[in-house]
Formats: structure tokens, C-alpha cells, sequence
């Protein structure tokens, strides 16, 4: 076109076209060795660190990252029986005594319902030093858990088969139990451990059979969800259609195996509830966080 147009870019050369000047142009705004201001190459920005990996054995005094890291991973000891609030209570107070926590690991422990059993090794004086915590895994190890699969599909697996890598299936907070929904939700952390206690075995009159531990959170047919100890041959569960599956009987029983137990990712209530044996159960959120919510929160819609 004939239009002298003078480059912004570096010499400020002569161009004769339209197209050469915006070459022109293009090349400037790539210059990065002119020397002028602006124009210095850039400094090449660092990746962020990966996270430090779990401490292999929790630090004394353990702080909150140390704790929630071993917990979450699923890789602190387990206590084999049920600890009465007040007493998980002395136990967190005990060890932040004996200086086993600091007091953010101390908060930590209070907010998740983890407590620490102490002991005193006797090796030297004072030798104190955390042995165990809980809060109990639930499922039997048998126990059939409704997870999903690496191409979407919906499996029925063994508690002792499922890892923190698994996805379970999660009832959908957009659901109601007389329809259940359910997305696909990770593993935040789970835990496992003997158990020293009876099991309660639940005898439904459709034939299924769930044990878990006396502690576990049971969603009955009203919407409420109490401890398995607390559930009577006169309750309900519900079943993951939706239909009502009344207990037909209730026996205990004592297992020399493992037992389980998961906590989604999540931080909808109704998004802690799984299934095990065909029936809508609380995940481990209910023997934590969610505790306090047992026999008072109504989850039917």
C-alpha cells in the first residue's frame, strides 16, 4: 500500500508496506536482547515444593500438620475399644501434660475426636509417649462397600480390599432417602485396627447381615443416625433403593480380623452416608466431627 510507517521495535528501521510493519511490529514485541527498559529477559518462576511426606513416626510434641497428615493417611496406631467422651477428653489433656502435642496438634485432636492413649514405657523416668488413637474402625472386614470402579462402574468390595486410593459411592446431597443418589467421592482417610469389643451383627428381613462396631453411625428409616448400640429389632435401615430393611434380629460377635473404616471427601452431612451390605450407613466422619450430631440430626428429605 505504499505507507512508510516508522518500527517501534529496536533500531527504528524504515518499513515501505502495511504487511512489513506489522512484521515489524511482531518482531519488537518478541524483542527480548534490545538492552531497553522492559525489555530484560524474564526470570524463570520455581515450581512450588511438593508437601513434606507424613513424619514415619509422629514427632514429640506432634503438631497439627504431623497428626492430621498420619491421620488422614491412614497410618496411626488404632485403639481397639470405645472411649467414653470424657475419658478422650483426660487422654488429650494427658498427653499435652506430658508434652506429647503442641497446642495446635492438642486443637487438632479436639476437633477431630482423636484420643491419644498414653502410656509410660517405663525405660527411664517420665518415659511417656503416645501408644495408640482412636477414634474404632467400624466394618468388618468382609463387609461388602459399595465403591466405584476405574471406568465408573458401581462394585461391591471388601472393606480390607479398599485403599485411600479407592472412590466410594456417596449418597448426593441433591437426594432424598426415598430415592438415593450417589456420586463418586476419594477417600480423605481411613482407618483399621483390631477390635477387642463384640460386633454387632444386624440380621435384616431381607436376608442381608452388616457387623460393625458399636460405635458406627446406623441411618435408621426416620432419617435419624445413632450408634449401632443404640439401634432395637423394632428399627428400620434404609436400603440403597430406598426401601426400608427392618432388623430382624441383633447378634454380637467377636472377630479376630482388622476392622475398617472410611471418611469421604466432603463437607455436606448428608455426603457421609455410604453404603455397605446394601444399606445407607455413616462413613468415620459420624464417630468424629459429627458425633455430636447422633440421635439429633434428621437427614430424611
Amino acid at each position: 500500500m505504499g505507507v512508510s510507517l516508522s518500527a517501534v521495535g529496536c533500531g527504528g528501521t524504515e518499513v515501505s508496506s502495511e504487511t512489513e510493519a506489522l512484521a515489524s511490529a511482531e518482531q519488537a514485541m518478541d524483542c527480548r536482547d534490545c538492552g531497553g527498559p522492559g525489555n530484560e529477559p524474564e526470570d524463570p518462576v520455581d515450581p512450588p515444593p511438593p508437601p513434606p511426606p507424613c513424619p514415619s513416626v509422629l514427632p514429640e510434641p506432634a503438631d497439627r500438620w504431623s497428626i492430621e497428615c498420619k491421620y488422614k493417611g491412614g497410618s496411626l496406631p488404632r485403639c481397639a475399644y470405645a472411649i467414653p467422651a470424657e475419658v478422650c477428653t483426660s487422654w488429650q489433656n494427658n498427653a499435652r501434660f506430658h508434652n506429647l502435642v503442641t497446642d495446635d496438634g492438642l486443637a487438632y485432636l479436639r476437633e477431630a475426636h482423636l484420643c491419644p492413649s498414653v502410656m509410660d514405657y517405663g525405660r527411664w523416668a517420665n518415659d511417656w509417649h503416645i501408644a495408640s488413637v482412636c477414634p474404632e474402625g467400624c466394618f468388618e472386614a468382609s463387609t461388602r462397600i459399595m465403591s466405584i470402579g476405574s471406568e465408573g462402574q458401581l462394585l461391591w468390595m471388601a472393606a480390607e480390599a479398599l485403599s485411600v486410593e479407592s472412590v466410594l459411592a456417596s449418597l448426593s446431597s441433591e437426594a432424598s432417602l426415598d430415592a438415593p443418589l450417589f456420586n463418586p467421592r476419594s477417600i480423605e482417610n481411613m482407618t483399621k485396627g483390631p477390635e477387642e469389643q463384640s460386633l454387632y451383627v444386624f440380621v435384616l428381613d431381607q436376608g442381608q447381615t452388616l457387623k460393625v462396631t458399636q460405635n458406627h453411625g446406623m441411618l435408621l428409616a426416620d432419617g435419624r443416625m445413632v450408634k449401632a448400640s443404640d439401634v432395637t429389632k423394632k428399627d428400620s435401615f434404609v436400603g440403597v433403593d430406598g426401601s426400608h430393611l427392618k432388623v430382624k434380629d441383633i447378634l454380637r460377635e467377636t472377630t479376630s480380623k482388622d476392622v475398617y473404616n472410611f471418611r469421604v471427601d466432603s463437607s455436606e452431612v448428608s455426603e457421609h452416608i455410604i453404603a455397605a451390605e446394601g444399606v445407607l450407613v455413616g462413613d468415620l466422619a459420624w464417630q468424629g466431627e459429627l458425633s455430636h450430631e447422633l440421635g439429633s440430626i434428621n437427614l430424611r428429605k
